[in-house]
């Protein structure tokens, strides 16, 4: 058995199918949480936030409802979620941007701003492979100010499970090892969701994970959960 999921996204019919179907875990919403506190004590008033495989929006309704003065730019290879995260963001929609944009391209960087205060991504970057994910992150480094944060919540590989995982999804320290390996320091595991050693499914298994472009110019507390 092989731990992992096959999407159509660029289907319209399957990205609706997908994002009714979706169903928000009790953890989700604390994920979600975990990386707001990090924006919360790591951007200013009015940064700006770039998502990485924004999806049909659920992220990018939370953060633009809790951070409602910062500029919110939503990425996505896919019309169809774009298409969905517009008509999720509604009455916000004004204050942020929806950019189509391939992450498998080895130059999508080139389409957005160099002066973020976080590039965020939550349980996608996995769909790229190991190899594409140390890209992402090469390539997201530049589009970072100074002190800014890169936030990766993503489908892991848990330490210790006896299950074979799909490429993407790999150990936390391979994370880490990864973000510093480009630049970003300090990097930190902040927090683990749905951890399943014995009876893994696609859905669990997902952790955030921070990186600081060079060093940061606000306290963050960083906790690597046990």
């Amino acid at each position: 058995m092989i731990i992992g999921a096959e999407h159509e996204f660029h289907n319209s019919e399957y990205a609706s199918w997908w994002a009714d179907r979706f169903q928000i875990t009790p953890d989700r919403p604390s994920c979600f949480d975990t990386l707001g506190d990090i924006l919360e004590n790591s951007i200013s008033d009015n940064g700006k936030i770039l998502e990485l495989g924004s999806g049909p929006g659920y992220l990018a309704d939370y953060l633009t409802d809790r951070f409602s003065r910062r500029f919110y730019h939503c990425a996505d290879f896919s019309e169809a979620m774009l298409s969905l995260a517009n008509e999720q963001l509604g009455s916000r929609r004004a204050s942020a941007k929806l950019t189509q944009v391939d992450l498998l391209d080895p130059n999508w960087a080139k389409e957005f701003d160099q002066d973020y205060d976080a590039v965020v991504s939550t349980r996608v970057l996995h769909d790229l492979g190991p190899l594409m994910q140390s890209g992402r992150y090469k390539n997201s480094s530049p589009l970072i100010s100074k002190g800014g944060v890169l936030v990766n919540a993503d489908f892991i590989k848990p330490m210790g499970s006896p299950f074979e995982f799909e490429p993407g999804r790999i150990l936390i320290e391979e994370h880490l090892k990864l973000m510093t390996s480009i630049g970003f320091n300090p990097t930190s595991c902040v927090k683990k969701f749905e951890v399943s050693i014995e009876n893994p499914e696609s859905h669990n298994n997902y952790a955030c994970m921070i990186g600081v472009a060079q060093q940061i110019q606000h306290t963050t507390q960083l906790i690597l959960d046990d």
